[in-house]
């Protein structure tokens, strides 16, 4: 199981399980999870209404700080995306023993893929970024958000009004209920 780590579309391989969302931190702020954290320190869980307010309460809170982030986000997005892909380059032995081969055209037409592919990742980025946030999504929110430490290390500390992360580790080690969820969302193969 993987980060998301912006694979905004991710075909993943048999036996690889990407998690769909940008960090596992965005696992614990899941709704789901939410409410099972304000069910064991804020609420009843007989008592909906209070419920849906304290997720709606903190959703409209973390799709805030993700408007306020965006530019943040999105570079940390291409940072990602130029990280992994200028790993993948290579010169070829081959092309090295060509006597017209110059390692200053190859550097150039690589840095000109890089310049391009940033370009359009910043373009595909920031609309699904700015589609999310207009439609107040935020598992698609949440599916980009790389801001781990600002969501769920400090904003749901105060929105949970206590370890809201511990609450959430603890809650999903202990709700096979919500356990279940989890599964079934990432697409997990039933635990038997």
């Amino acid at each position: 199981m993987i980060d998301g780590d912006s694979l905004i579309n991710f075909t993943p391989d048999a036996g690889i399980y990407v998690l769909p969302y940008n960090e596992i931190e965005m696992l614990l702020v899941d709704p789901e999870v939410q409410k099972s954290v304000y069910v064991g320190t804020q609420a009843s869980k007989d008592d909906k209404d209070l419920l849906e307010n304290l997720v709606t309460t903190a959703n409209r809170s973390i799709i805030q700080k993700v408007k306020d982030n965006k530019a943040l986000i999105v570079n940390t997005a291409i940072k990602d995306n130029l990280d992994a892909h200028s790993a993948t380059l290579r010169v070829v032995p081959k092309q090295m023993a060509d006597s017209e081969f110059k390692f200053e055209d190859s550097i150039k037409a690589t840095q000109e893929n890089l310049i391009n592919s940033a370009k359009e990742y910043r373009k595909k980025t920031t609309e699904y970024l700015d589609q999310a946030i207009q439609s107040e999504d935020i598992m698609k929110v949440l599916k980009v958000c790389n801001l781990k430490h600002q969501i769920s290390g400090q904003l749901m500390q105060t929105m949970a009004e206590g370890n809201y992360v511990s609450f959430a580790e603890t809650q999903i080690a202990d709700n096979e209920d919500l356990q279940k969820y989890l599964r079934e969302y990432i697409g997990l193969p039933a635990q038997n």
